[in-house]
């Protein structure tokens, strides 16, 4: 018989009769906190006497025991043997369904059954197997299929909103039809949440959710929850709460250091509308290792370095941060970065340096270090080298062209860069490429320059006509007042002098005239010179009346002869060319 179990009681034979008696019988159930003890009462111990444990639960083991003793006097007797037994089975009460559904980009889904027997009724039997009638709520057909007790009870529905009825079933029977209702892809996208200010702790041995509802028509939930690692849909766990904001779970389910999943799904009018999750660790440690580190590049002041997140597995807890930890000799630095960056770049580092660094992972609980590596900053960056390579291939090219410049034009270079510089106190001599006539010429036009004193050792002396004239030995072809006269090499010493006309004052506080040295523009600046002449021998009546030759002083009578310059004179081959007439020429002090 369901829900009763019946005992059987055998008298020793070696005990004496007692009528009447009493004895109680005591029962528990093995997988339930239930004991519960009985007294019974016989006129009359037979042999064998029987009784009825009623009231029980089904499929359910028991344990039972027995003692007796003399009605109203007497003490108990030892208990006897203990005698487990379980209850008959019968069909299941009620099943709690829920659903786990993964959508795939083209929108379809699969749909992954979960079922358990509610906790508030007692285990009927042996569940055996179940069975699954589902329809689309546009369409009148429904599918059924049957699954066994360990298989997994998945469906591949569209993206249309389907009503599901499981049953589940064993030796005794069905269980009564449970309804689970999948809604549309189109519901679940415009679905608003619910559930707001979901928080979540570790105690001790269990876990807290609280949470706030926006719908005050909602009173029930069914909270979801996985280990975080764990990809099996068919592996989550859930439980149904009514009229609470607030869920504390069963102790000894969660194993500490591990990461869990939890969901709210508020229920209204029996829909399961979206849901809100959050995270926690269940308690929280240093994690079990550090992270993998490695240098990404290494420059003159400056390294990157790059890590790998620590395998969830191994975490033990949320990283908050990382340590990044670098050492030049016995200097240690320290660097500490967000928790979403795994890369990082170390500066004002010394170039040439040998360093060591690793990476720290921080929990709340504390670090663990990662690996070593090790580096060398470079002596020179990429920029220094850049800039060397360009500043000597501009100096080679500069180099290179200046040298085929200097091969083709080196006369005009060494003009522009070497320009020739008159002496500021003696002439140049005329060009070679004039006309020249070797020997004196007797003709009646040449200019003859008497020779001149020599100076002393502390004055600048000027040209000695004699070796001037045994240099030259030349005869100069010049053109005097429009007339072509040649000249021997007196007249390079007469040369300094032409520009000099009327010189009454002292030479000291003067600049003393230069001829151009150039051979190709003497000739020239000889014709505009002796056209200048010309138009000052017409102008002025003096220059012809005035002597062709002059003395030149004594350098140690230069101020006597300065106030009264003796000339000597000299006659003029033709009366109608013209002729020089300097003043008295004053020696310059050496400078």
């Amino acid at each position: 018989m369901k829900e009763m179990l019946r005992v059987d009681l055998r008298r020793n034979p070696k005990e004496p009769n007692y009528d009447p008696f009493l004895c109680q019988i005591c029962y528990q159930a093995t997988t339930k906190d239930v004991y519960k003890c009985i007294n019974v009462q016989f006129k009359i111990l037979e042999r064998n006497q029987s009784l009825n444990l009623t009231g029980l639960w089904n499929f359910t083991n028991y344990t039972v025991a027995v003692r007796c003793k003399a009605n109203g006097f007497g003490k108990w007797s030892e208990w006897s043997n203990r005698v487990t037994n379980r209850t008959e089975e019968q069909a299941p009460l009620k099943i709690d369904l829920w659903r786990v559904i993964e959508t795939y980009p083209n929108g379809n889904r699969s749909v992954h059954l979960l079922w358990k027997e509610y906790k508030e009724f007692p285990s009927s039997g042996i569940i055996t197997g179940c069975k699954v009638k589902y329809t689309a709520e546009h369409v009148n057909t429904t599918f059924e299929k049957k699954y066994n007790h360990n298989e997994p009870v998945i469906l591949s529905l569209m993206k249309d909103a389907y009503n599901i009825r499981f049953t589940a079933h064993n030796s005794a029977g069905y269980s009564p039809e449970v309804t689970i209702r999948i809604p549309s892809k189109h519901e679940e996208t415009i679905d608003q949440k619910r559930i707001t200010h979901l928080k979540a702790s570790a105690l001790e041995e269990k876990v807290l959710l609280t949470w706030d509802s926006t719908n005050s028509e909602i009173n029930s939930y069914i909270i979801e929850w996985h280990d975080e690692l764990e990809k099996d849909p068919n592996k989550r766990s859930w439980d149904r709460i009514t009229n609470t904001t607030e869920w504390i779970s069963h102790k000894g389910i969660f194993k500490h250091f591990k990461c869990y999943n939890f969901s709210v799904y508020p229920l209204c009018k029996e829909e399961i509308k979206k849901p809100t999750s959050i995270s926690i660790y269940f308690h929280e440690s240093v994690p079990s290792t550090g992270p993998q580190a490695e240098t990404e590049n290494a420059g003159k002041d400056y390294a990157i370095i790059t890590w790998k997140e620590i395998p969830k597995a191994e975490r033990n807890g949320v990283i908050i941060n990382y340590t990044v930890i670098y050492k030049e000799g016995n200097k240690c630095l320290e660097e500490t970065v967000d928790s979403s960056i795994l890369k990082y770049k170390l500066k004002s580092l010394q170039p040439n340096t040998y360093y060591r660094a690793w990476i720290k992972a921080n929990t709340i609980m504390g670090g663990t270090k990662g690996n070593e590596i090790h580096f060398f900053t470079k002596l020179l960056s990429t920029t220094d080298i850049t800039l060397a390579t360009a500043f000597t291939g501009i100096f080679m090219i500069f180099i290179l062209s200046f040298g085929l410049l200097w091969a083709l034009k080196y006369k005009m270079i060494k003009q522009i860069c070497w320009p020739q510089i008159p002496h500021p106190v003696i002439a140049s001599y005329p060009a070679v490429s004039q006309k020249i006539i070797l020997g004196n010429s007797s003709s009646k036009d040449d200019i003859n320059i008497l020779k001149m004193d020599t100076c002393r050792e502390n004055e600048l002396p000027l040209l000695n006509p004699e070796n001037f004239f045994k240099q030259a030995n030349v005869t100069a072809k010049i053109p005097v007042a429009g007339q072509e006269t040649f000249c021997t090499g007196e007249y390079r010493a007469l040369e300094c002098l032409l520009p000099v006309s009327s010189l009454n004052h002292d030479f000291k506080n003067q600049t003393f005239l230069t001829m151009k040295s150039d051979s190709e523009s003497s000739a020239k600046d000889e014709m505009q010179y002796q056209e200048y002449l010309q138009e000052k021998t017409e102008s002025n009546s003096y220059l012809k009346n005035s002597v062709c030759s002059r003395e030149f002083l004594d350098c140690e009578n230069v101020e006597q002869n300065t106030k009264e310059p003796e000339t000597q004179p000299a006659s003029c081959y033709s009366a109608g060319d013209p002729y020089v007439a300097p003043d008295t020429v004053k020696l310059l002090s050496k400078y």
